[in-house]
């Protein structure tokens, strides 16, 4: 069964949880189902409309929950085969349980008898109008969408879910309240459960099922399907993530089934030529035509992560938010501010000698031979005290000489006198053997005040301000709501931008290294 295409309306982007087409224009204005409760919720008004279902907004009247109600239109109400396909999307969405999976969480009949299940209303935008928007997407963007989608995939296999029908409009991307979007795969209708044994109403012989675009060779011939069939189909969405375009360009639908069976894609490279060779690889990879010759998921996801941790980190347009859940509140990134030097403990000034007049030139030579003959007397008051103190006679060398002067002067006069000088500080005796040694000499300059010692200072070693950021950002990191995965993907590129402060010695280095860490941080941590 190949589903028709409509145009997506831009009331969409605003609230979503279906997977059908959007209400076409000549929808009549009223809807019997308007107004109606359905087991505790009540129908607003219709949002989606597709081959065999119409999607509603409702809403708890008590509590204002809004949720996503779809139910089988009235001409396919009544057909076994559209009633077990709602039912099988229904139980393989609870199988999976996967946060990029749609959650479907009540089931029931409606008053005339057809069946509808009621979802999670989500808000955001499908893949398909966004790549209209925006068009080729940047290899981090694409690689961070395909990883996501991966995830989801991966889970939906581990439960033994193929969906069959992977395509952009099937793929939504959940506004988040703090900024930026994630990944959530709808529309399971044509999903099949390889672990049971599938029914003659869900599984037709011969029967084409997908869409041309997006299937792979053996869903066109009708073969049995496996993981490695959505693998193709993600194959393709990675191609026009690139590209921006289909690798098949075809008029009709079944041109493309052709070209799935027996043409080979195009190189993305042949579109995008910058991108990493071995991304187009991959690509091509997931495009095989057998499906053994495909990778696994896990094989594709490693080999992503490899690409990923080999590409330099480049600076994204101004208001754009390149990663998911990649939010936390986070302060803004501002450099520590620089540690100030302690200041230099004063140097004490001696008082000014005035040389403008010759008459006070005598006294002041007065005052230097009286202060100097007082250290004089001092020091040798101190050795007679070491000598006194000490534990056995000893020689005792000289002391350092003192200056001489011309004019010598009693020693009572230079003990009156020495009070009006600075402190002078003796010179150092030499102590004997067994003493503890006498303090430091301060040099005495003839006119300047002598030197005070100074504390010593401590030296404490401060870290560089982009490694202070980077230990600051892993503290974040550990706090934020990021998945194990996510965490340690932020972690790895953490530690490539720490090898790289440590080994900048440039300051064109440093500024690389800080925008680099600009980038993660909006990347991972958001703004």
């Amino acid at each position: 069964m190949v589903p028709s295409h409509a145009p997506t309306r831009p009331a969409l982007n605003k609230a979503a949880a279906f997977e059908a087409a959007p209400a076409p224009q000549g929808a009549p204005l009223t809807d019997p189902l308007i107004g109606m409760q359905l087991g505790e919720y009540v129908i607003q008004e219709q949002i989606g409309l597709g081959g065999m279902g119409i999607v509603y907004r409702g809403e708890q009247p008590v509590i204002g929950k809004q949720v996503a109600i779809k139910v089988l239109r009235p001409e396919v109400g009544d057909q076994a085969l559209y009633v077990e396909r709602l039912l099988a999307e229904a139980r393989a969405v609870n199988a999976i349980r996967h946060r990029g999976i749609i959650d479907i969480f009540s089931f029931d009949k409606m008053p005339d008898g057809r069946q509808y299940f009621v979802m999670e209303y989500l808000e955001g935008t499908p893949l398909d109008t966004w790549l209209s928007r925006k068009g080729a997407l940047s290899v981090q963007e694409a690689i961070r969408l395909a990883d996501e989608l991966l995830d989801a995939l991966s889970a939906a296999h581990r439960a033994g879910v193929i969906h069959r029908d992977l395509k952009p409009s099937n793929i939504f991307l959940v506004r988040q309240p703090g900024g930026g979007s994630y990944v959530k795969v709808l529309d399971f209708g044509l999903a099949k459960h390889i672990s049971s044994q599938a029914s003659p109403q869900q599984t037709l012989h011969g029967l084409i099922i997908g869409t041309p675009e997006y299937m792979a060779p053996e869903q066109v011939r009708g073969d049995p399907v496996s993981a490695r069939t959505d693998l193709y189909s993600f194959g393709i969405i990675l191609f026009q993530l690139l590209t921006g375009q289909l690798p098949f360009q075809a008029r009709v639908p079944a041109e493309y089934l052709v070209h799935h069976l027996e043409h080979t894609p195009p190189s993305p490279l042949e579109l995008r030529p910058e991108l990493p060779p071995e991304l187009a690889r991959l690509v091509l990879k997931l495009l095989e035509k057998a499906p053994e010759a495909r990778p696994t998921a896990d094989e594709v996801r490693a080999t992503l992560q490899e690409i990923v941790d080999s590409l330099p980190l480049v600076p994204l347009p101004n208001g754009a938010r390149a990663s998911r859940e990649m939010r936390s509140l986070a302060m803004p990134s501002v450099e520590p501010p620089p540690v100030p030097a302690p200041a230099p403990a004063p140097v004490p000034q001696a008082p000014p000698v005035s040389t403008g007049s010759r008459a006070t030139a005598p006294r002041s030579r007065r005052l230097v031979v009286a202060g100097v003959a007082a250290g004089s007397l001092l020091l040798a008051s101190g050795m007679a005290v070491l000598w006194r103190r000490a534990p056995a006679p000893a020689l005792v060398a000289a002391p350092t000489a003192v200056p001489v002067v011309e004019t010598p002067a009693p020693a009572v006069a230079s003990v009156a006198v020495a009070p009006a000088m600075p402190s002078v500080a003796e010179p150092p005796p030499v102590a004997e053997p067994g003493t503890e040694p006498a303090p430091a000499p301060v040099e005495v300059v003839q006119g300047v005040a002598p030197r005070t010692s100074e504390p010593s200072r401590v030296k404490t070693e401060r870290k560089p301000p982009l490694l202070a950021r980077i230990e600051r950002l892993e503290r974040k990191l550990r706090a934020s709501s990021l998945s194990s995965d996510e965490k340690e993907s932020a972690r790895r590129l953490l530690q490539k931008a720490r090898v790289k402060a440590e080994s900048a010695s440039t300051a064109s280095e440093r500024k690389q290294v800080k925008l680099n860490l600009d980038i993660w941080e909006r990347q991972y941590l958001g703004n």
